[in-house]
């Protein structure tokens, strides 16, 4: 491929080409691109140069949303149904069989809040499952809370973190690779990552990028899965709904957070038996902070200035897309749970480096950490630095 036509490294619009990524069914090449908000988008030449993508489609949902959060009405207007959808289903199905899955983020405590503006003096758990991982100013948030809300419970995991990542294996690009990868070497049945596998380059939404395409081929010194979200979080709390006899888990996801939520409906049903309510998931962000900023609820600090997280989770979580971001957040920060992410994540950091993924090289510094350096650095310190680095190699 000529130098004329390889995008790499070429911004159009919020999106910055990163690689080549395959080929269409059509010939036209598709291309890994990384939006200004932080998501992944595949995009082919023809609309990248074209200019009919500029963006993962943040763009067209921000501009959507600045309409509507610029009108209180239709804010108040969207408030209005989410508390009549929440007053009738849990009078349909009974308050006492209901818990909210909570986490001590902004979702999961903008969805408290409506909960009680709906349903006032409700006795509903909020449920929050302690892993050992997650940031220490969400969990101080969460055990602040409690004291002052009696509904806020606490469970831990009884799971050596660990142990169980090098025995179930670790997070790696997104919850769908990862479980794509485990299912092709620890499942007897595995014809969804198959064909993940085959379509690679096809530039598919759902296709291994082919980059990647190693870990199909040769098993790694780590495994790779996404059972750690399931040991976590997920096990434990299901182990308690099991003990409270708790049929019906509330829970704060988004369609519009895209990935695996883009499906999230309102009402989850198995066999046509509610299994959990989700009742923000027609909802977007602009709304959730309208409603934040409306009503003055308190949420964690590590949304707010100077940390300005736009989620929150296990520190250094390897599925985070702005992974690099957020390590140089927590360095400044909180510099010891950062060391704390290389010691959990080792294994994945590494290959996360040695690929170019996600992650710099340690010792690599981004263009503005060389500016701040060469700002702060005095003639003569350069001087001597220009000295020392002779001497050490000559």
């Amino acid at each position: 491929m000529s130098n004329t036509n390889d995008l790499t490294g070429m911004v159009f619009g919020e999106l910055t080409v990163l690689r080549r990524a395959g080929r269409a069914k059509d010939r036209h090449v598709i291309w890994e691109c990384r939006c200004a908000c932080g998501n992944l988008s595949y995009v082919n030449s023809r609309d990248l140069r074209n200019g009919h993508t500029r963006s993962c489609g943040c763009l067209q949902i921000s501009g959507m949303q600045k309409e509507r959060t610029e009108d209180d009405a239709g804010g108040e207007f969207t408030l209005l149904d989410r508390l009549e959808k929440i007053k009738s289903v849990i009078s349909k199905y009974g308050e006492d069989n209901f818990f909210i899955s909570y986490s001590g983020g902004k979702d999961s405590t903008a969805l408290s809040a409506i909960i009680d503006m709906a349903i006032p003096h409700n006795k509903i758990p909020r449920v929050f499952s302690d892993t050992g991982i997650e940031l220490n100013i969400v969990r101080d948030f969460v055990y602040n809370k409690q004291k002052s809300d009696e509904r806020i419970l606490i469970i831990k995991p009884r799971v050596p973190i660990k142990q169980m990542l090098e025995r179930d294996g670790y997070p790696f690009k997104s919850k769908y690779h990862s479980r794509m990868v485990y299912d092709w070497w620890h499942k007897d049945e595995h014809a969804s990552a198959t064909k993940y596998y085959n379509d690679c380059g096809s530039g598919g939404k759902y296709c291994c990028p082919e980059a990647l395409r190693y870990q199909f081929e040769n098993e790694l010194d780590f495994k790779i899965s996404a059972l750690c979200c399931n040991r976590l979080k997920k096990e434990p709390i299901h182990e308690w709904q099991k003990q409270h006899n708790k049929r019906y888990a509330i829970i704060g996801l988004m369609a519009s957070e895209g990935g695996q939520r883009e499906s999230a409906k309102c009402m989850v049903f198995d066999r046509n038996r509610l299994k959990s309510f989700q009742p923000l998931a027609p909802l977007d962000k602009a709304w959730e902070n309208w409603f934040i900023d409306r009503y003055n609820v308190d949420i964690c600090d590590i949304y707010k200035s100077p940390y300005n997280f736009h989620r929150s989770g296990c520190k250094g979580c390897p599925f985070v897309p702005n992974l690099q971001q957020e390590l140089g957040v927590l360095e400044k920060f909180f510099p010891n749970e950062r060391k704390q992410c290389e010691i959990i994540w080792a294994p994945v950091y590494a290959e996360y480096r040695r690929l170019g993924y996600r992650l710099r090289d340690h010792g690599q510094m981004s263009a503005e950490e060389l500016r701040q350096k060469r700002k702060a650095s005095s003639p003569q310190d350069l001087i001597n630095r220009v000295n020392d680095e002779t001497k050490e190699t000559g």
